[in-house]
């Protein structure tokens, strides 16, 4: 056993405790691991879901219909950024490059797994406008 690529592998990608309630007959070591290793990207999104930046709280709708389209237009917004991450990170991944800048505590700071929401915040408060040649006679 190569331990040296063992210890490389472990850091990378860290530890990971996972309970479940379903026998070993049922679910192998191999297939819960394999099972659960992507669900913190699946509870991430319902995250943003109940929480910033899309924030679907409870509140009082009057109309059945006004909820759905509600649930609807966030969802779409929801995949929005999702869709925007996965773009992001992808041609950083393809130039191996990363950005830097987008931690206001640590500006220098690099990753190449930026989220939505801290790209986004790094176009806060500018503004575009279009000009238009004025001719003066």
């Amino acid at each position: 056993m190569d331990e040296e690529a063992l210890e490389s592998a472990v850091r990378r990608l860290g530890w990971r405790i996972y309970s479940t309630n379903q026998a070993l007959e049922q679910l192998s070591l191999e297939q819960a691991v394999l099972a659960y290793r992507s669900e913190y990207l699946v509870e991430r999104s319902f995250g943003r879901l109940k929480g910033r930046p899309l924030s679907l709280r409870p509140m009082y709708l009057q109309r059945d219909d006004h909820a759905t389209g509600l649930i609807r237009l966030l969802s779409i917004a929801l995949r929005v950024l999702t869709l925007l991450e996965f773009v992001v990170r992808r041609g950083l991944a393809a130039e191996e490059t990363t950005l830097s800048g987008l931690y206001a505590s640590n500006p220098k700071r690099e990753t190449a797994r930026p989220t939505a929401e801290r790209l986004l915040a790094a176009f806060k408060g500018l503004s575009a406008r279009r000009l238009e040649k004025v001719y003066f006679s």
